[in-house]
């Protein structure tokens, strides 16, 4: 998962709030990093800090197996500083771009390429994404096999939207019509499913949790957490006084399952007397 804001994801893990979104490799990532460059750490201390820290909540983490990986990070932890951005800005004019595309899946593509580039520019001041593919493809939501997605990438390139790096060994690409300057329309605090932030942009009737902001297709109005978040809520059945648990979404119920089951037994019971009784009457 690509973090916008890895200053707070940090010390997030820290405070043990959040340990869930990511892996080993990408946790001890933004740890020793933050140590070194926001807490001042030196590199060893920066590891053995990250060691006694991670060894708390992950069973069976043991140090030699990470060592390699952990000393090579912290050598280069001085030169990329996390990431300390709130939002990445989009323009009207990029939107109206976009929309020029042919596909819905030609049109989520590059908008995550714009969303990763300009969080990239606000950094670094460059326009490079260096991203895996199938992060992209899961960060656009869209499912794709290789062929698809690279004839994807073919017609954002002909289009004039992308440009390739010109070594064939590497895989970043440059977007070439952010409007870095313009006045921003929407501004996007998540990069998670930025195919559902591009339809959200353009009407669709989508929601953001109220705990993590994340965004998400609502199934009812009292629909207001993720999946992740999702509260239940506890009713108190009126035939047998039994509490029971209705999904965050789900339809309001005044009985238990076992209840509701008998109650409707009864009520089609009833039914089919009364029409026996009306027909009975009629003839």
């Amino acid at each position: 998962m690509i973090i916008l804001n890895e200053v707070k994801e940090a010390e997030l893990i820290l405070k043990n709030a959040d340990l869930s979104f990511c892996d080993v490799t990408k946790m001890i990532n933004l740890l020793i990093r933050y140590f070194i460059n926001n807490k001042g750490y030196s590199e060893e201390a920066a590891i053995n800090e990250t060691v006694n820290h991670i060894k708390k909540y992950r069973a069976g983490f043991t140090y030699t197996q990470w060592k390699t990986t952990m000393e090579k990070i912290a050598k280069s932890a001085h030169s990329k500083p996390l990431r300390n951005i709130e939002s990445v800005p989009v323009t009207q004019k990029e939107i109206d771009k976009i929309n020029e595309l042919p596909t819905d899946q030609c049109k989520k593509v590059a908008f995550t390429y714009l969303v990763l580039a300009k969080m990239n520019y606000i950094s670094y001041r460059h326009l490079w994404v260096n991203t895996a593919d199938t992060e992209i493809m899961c960060t656009a939501n869209i499912n794709h096999n290789f062929d698809d997605f690279f004839k994807v990438l073919n017609i954002l390139y002909t289009s004039g939207y992308i440009t390739p790096a010109k070594s064939m060994l590497k895989t970043s690409i440059e977007v070439i019509f952010a409007d870095v300057d313009g006045e921003p329309k929407f501004n996007v605090d998540h990069l998670m499913n930025l195919g559902l932030w591009w339809e959200y942009i353009n009407g669709a009737n989508y929601r953001f949790c109220v705990d993590c902001g994340m965004i998400f297709k609502p199934n009812s109005s009292s629909h207001i957490h993720c999946n992740k978040h999702k509260k239940s809520l506890v009713c108190v059945c009126i035939d047998c006084g039994r509490s029971f648990d209705i999904p965050e979404g789900g339809r309001i119920r005044k009985r238990c399952e076992c209840c509701n089951r008998e109650f409707y037994m009864k009520y089609r019971t009833q039914k089919k007397r009364e029409e026996r009784a009306r027909k009975k009457k009629n003839t």
